[in-house]
């Protein structure tokens, strides 16, 4: 999304990831999350990682690099999305924050399930087609993607490079 105040890209919705360890391309969907949770608690303290701080300041004129809040966990900011058909995805701002609630949503029912010793009932099954339904809009929709203007929309992705416990990004069109 656009930012109509700087005119810059706006990091605040669904972005391509390609996860690279040790110099090789990852898939595997364990290493894969490992490597995004490198990345987003190093994002929340961007002090510590200003580097990674004033790359994704750049994109993004709502990230806080001054700092978030010392209870906040990455997970409140940012999600790892990993889709069987359309790949890897982070996603940040308002989307995350939506897909949490959608999962507290699905969370609820589960415990409701538990409680009524069933494995599963409408309301669960609503609750789980809702997120599902948001989640593919949300990866098929180009307004959502982090692009880079010039002289034309650019879509970008993420490289995220991490080597031992060092962990590097780069944004790539």
């Amino acid at each position: 999304m656009i930012s109509a105040v700087h005119n810059s890209p706006n990091f605040t919705g669904i972005v391509p990831l390609r996860v690279f360890v040790d110099g090789q391309q990852q898939f595997e969907p364990a290493i894969v999350r490992s490597a995004t949770r490198k990345l987003t608690s190093a994002l929340i303290k961007p002090k510590e990682n200003p580097e990674l701080a004033e790359l994704f300041a750049k994109y993004d004129p709502q990230y806080r690099k001054g700092g978030y809040p010392k209870d906040a966990k990455p997970s409140d900011f940012f999600r790892l999305i990993i889709d069987r058909y359309r790949g890897i995805f982070l996603a940040t701002g308002a989307q995350t924050k939506r897909l949490n609630e959608l999962g507290k949503d699905i969370g609820v029912e589960k415990a409701l399930c538990r409680e009524r010793r069933t494995e599963s009932s409408l309301d669960l099954l609503v609750a789980k087609r809702k997120y599902s339904d948001t989640l593919a809009t949300m990866l098929t929709s180009a307004n959502l993607r982090l692009c880079e203007m010039s002289d034309r929309w650019r879509p970008l992705t993420i490289d995220l490079f991490v080597q031992g416990k060092k962990v590097n990004a780069k944004f790539n069109t």
